[in-house]
C-alpha cells in the first residue's frame, strides 16, 4: 500500500460534469450578490462584504471589477465580477462564514469545489485556505499554493461527520488568498458516493483512539497524510503491515486530527479523536 500523498486533488473529471449543475448548498458562492463598488482595505464591514456572508475575524475584502489599491494586483475574478481575498498568517487569519442552504446529513457524501489564486502584490510564502463545518463537521484544507499566474480549480470529496448549518472559511498561509466560484452539492447518489462510503467503514480503528490506530483498505493505491486543526501535517510514526497500516501518534497531544485518503479516483477526509 502506497502512503503519504498531498492532501487535495484537482479536476476530478467526474466532478467537472456538474459541478454547478446540481443544487449549490453555498449561499452567494462566487460573491457576485453585494455592492458594486470594490473594498480596497476596509473588509466586510457594514455594507462592503459579500451578501449573505459576514465576517469572523479579521478584515477580508470582497473585490469588485479588480481593485489597483495598496497590496492589490488589479485581477479580474474567475467568473464574473466580484471574488473575496482572505489573510492567511497566524495568529492574523481572515475568516468569514455563510449558512448552508439546508443541513449536511452525517453519513452523506458531498463534493466541494472553489478557484484559488494568489495576490501578487502581497506575497510572503505558500498559503492556502480552510474550510470549517459547523455542529462537529468536517475540516478541509485546500493545496497551499505558491504565486499564481492563474486562477485554479480544486475539487474534494468528503463525507459528512455532522449536520452543519454553516461553512466558515479562513485564510491560511503567509499570503493574500483570492477565492471565488464556491459549489458544495450532494453526491450522495452518484458512483463516487458508494465507493466512499466503502472506503469510509473499512479504513480506520479505532476510532476515538487512544495513542496509535490502524488503516485499512480493499482498494489499491491508496494514500493517505494526517493534518492537525490548524491544517497543519504531522509526522505520525508508520508502520506497514501485512494487510493494515498501523499509525502511532502517541507523541501528539489530544485532539481532533483529519486524516485524508486518496487514490487515482476518489478522494475524502475523516476526523479522527485522539483522547
Amino acid at each position: 500500500m502506497r502512503y503519504l500523498n498531498f492532501i487535495l486533488v484537482f479536476g476530478l473529471v467526474i466532478s467537472s460534469i456538474y459541478s454547478f449543475a446540481q443544487d449549490n448548498l453555498i449561499l452567494n458562492g462566487d460573491f457576485e450578490q453585494g455592492p458594486n463598488n470594490s473594498t480596497d482595505v476596509n473588509g466586510w464591514g457594514g455594507s462592503n462584504g459579500p451578501d449573505l456572508w459576514i465576517q469572523t475575524k479579521g478584515t477580508p475584502d470582497r473585490i469588485y471589477l479588480g481593485d489597483s489599491a495598496e497590496f492589490r494586483d488589479n485581477d479580474t475574478a474567475f467568473s464574473g465580477l466580484a471574488y473575496v481575498i482572505f489573510y492567511g498568517k497566524y495568529p492574523n487569519q481572515e475568516a468569514g462564514k455563510s449558512l448552508l442552504s439546508k443541513p449536511l446529513k452525517i453519513g452523506n457524501t458531498y463534493r466541494l469545489t472553489y478557484h484559488l489564486d494568489i495576490d501578487t502584490n502581497f506575497y510572503e510564502g505558500a498559503a492556502g485556505v480552510i474550510f470549517l463545518f459547523n455542529e462537529g463537521g468536517d475540516s478541509i484544507v485546500s493545496p497551499v499554493q505558491t504565486d499564481l499566474d492563474n486562477w485554479k480549480r480544486f475539487d474534494t470529496s468528503f463525507v459528512a461527520s455532522g449536520n452543519s448549518t454553516e461553512l466558515e472559511i479562513k485564510g491560511n498561509g503567509n499570503a493574500l488568498v483570492k477565492i471565488d466560484s464556491i459549489s458544495l452539492v450532494d453526491d450522495s447518489l452518484s458512483v463516487v458516493s458508494s465507493l466512499l462510503h466503502a472506503f469510509g467503514e473499512t479504513f480506520i480503528y479505532p476510532n476515538p483512539l487512544r495513542g496509535s490506530f490502524y488503516v485499512k483498505s480493499l482498494y489499491p493505491e491508496i494514500k493517505f497524510k494526517v493534518y492537525n486543526c490548524l491544517g497543519e501535517k504531522i509526522n505520525a510514526t508508520i508502520k506497514i503491515l501485512n494487510d493494515k497500516v498501523h499509525v502511532d501518534m502517541s507523541n501528539f497531544p489530544s485532539g481532533v486530527y483529519i486524516i485524508t485518503f486518496y487514490n487515482h479516483k476518489i478522494l475524502f477526509s475523516k476526523k479522527i479523536i485522539l483522547y
